[in-house]
């Protein structure tokens, strides 16, 4: 794994900032289903339960991933 790599994945803002743009685009299809009534597909339900996982294994890595001094 190259250096570079390695250091984002031990980051946790890194983490962080994953785990906020999958919340966010949660959010953001909760507001079209409800607000614009813009219902989803099957395909687009599979999408968001899987965004909703790495939301949840996100949020679990911003506690578990130590920070460097």
């Amino acid at each position: 794994m190259p250096n570079s790599l390695n250091k984002l994945i031990k980051n946790r803002l890194f983490w962080l900032v994953l785990f906020s743009i999958s919340l966010l685009s949660i959010l953001f299809a909760i507001f079209l289903q409800n607000f614009k009534l813009i219902y989803p597909c099957l395909y687009c339900v599979y999408e968001r339960v899987a965004v909703i996982g790495i939301a949840l294994i996100t949020f679990t890595l911003i506690f578990l991933v130590r920070q460097k001094k």
